[in-house]
């Protein structure tokens, strides 16, 4: 998993009437109860034995339901405020142990960076890193059904190839072209298939990646965004962009 410049803005205020609420500017995400931010801030009252309440307002940069990681993010922010907010020492095992208790991928926004994640995408593993990377994200105007790509027949999600070494490697060196022809993602064929839009997207944009400087087009997490690997590096050192 590789963390990159796109990021949604928490602002957390503490509350007496016990009460967590959620004020969010984009008008398509879940209602609040369902909100990871929401599982997040009651798991850490719970764990914490804190009896105040908390009010988050969310401006949201990361695309809604593209496969980003954005839900997944807001909720580890939301531990460590808390945590910083309510003056609690909490060591990196208990909020690791929180984190997976709300989500796959949560474990890892608690320090973001390049990592190698494995079980349920708890077990966080930090990789190095030897070059900057730069991503082209594409992300049409509509989703797919996380749980339909989930529960769509599929082999090899715990295969370990020699892909996966390379891509340790690319990282490693900083080899952009190594890393683009070492991408995979188990989960590309189910979703292109449930949605045809996106099976013709994703055409598309490998067709005109090799005229545009791009490779390794791949679909992030279980979609519907598509991420491409800049072959030439521009721009500033040190950061990322889509």
């Amino acid at each position: 998993m590789q963390a990159v410049s796109l990021y949604d803005e928490l602002t957390l205020r503490t509350s007496d009437d016990g009460r967590v609420t959620v004020h969010c500017d984009h008008p398509g995400l879940p209602d609040a109860e369902d909100n990871l931010v929401v599982h997040a801030a009651h798991a850490a009252r719970a764990a914490w034995g804190v009896r105040r309440g908390v009010r988050v307002d969310l401006v949201k940069g990361i695309p809604v339901g593209g496969g980003l990681g954005g839900g997944s993010s807001d909720a580890a922010v939301t531990l460590l405020a808390l945590a910083d907010l309510w003056g609690v020492e909490a060591q990196g095992a208990e909020l690791e142990a929180m984190a997976a208790g709300l989500g796959s991928d949560v474990a890892f926004f608690l320090s973001g960076g390049t990592a190698l994640c494995e079980g349920r995408g708890e077990r966080v593993s930090p990789l190095a890193c030897g070059g900057t990377f730069h991503y082209v994200l594409v992300l049409p105007d509509y989703g797919v059904s996380t749980e339909r790509v989930y529960g769509a027949p599929r082999s090899g999600l715990t295969e370990q190839t020699r892909a996966d070494n390379n891509i340790r490697s690319a990282l490693d060196r900083g080899d952009t072209a190594l890393l683009a022809r070492s991408l995979r993602n188990d989960l590309q064929g189910p979703a292109l298939t449930l949605c045809p839009d996106l099976a013709h997207l994703h055409e598309r944009v490998t067709g005109l990646a090799g005229s545009c400087g791009l490779a390794g087009v791949l679909l992030s997490g279980s979609g519907s965004t598509l991420l491409a690997v800049e072959r030439a590096t521009v721009g500033p050192a040190g950061g990322s962009y889509a």
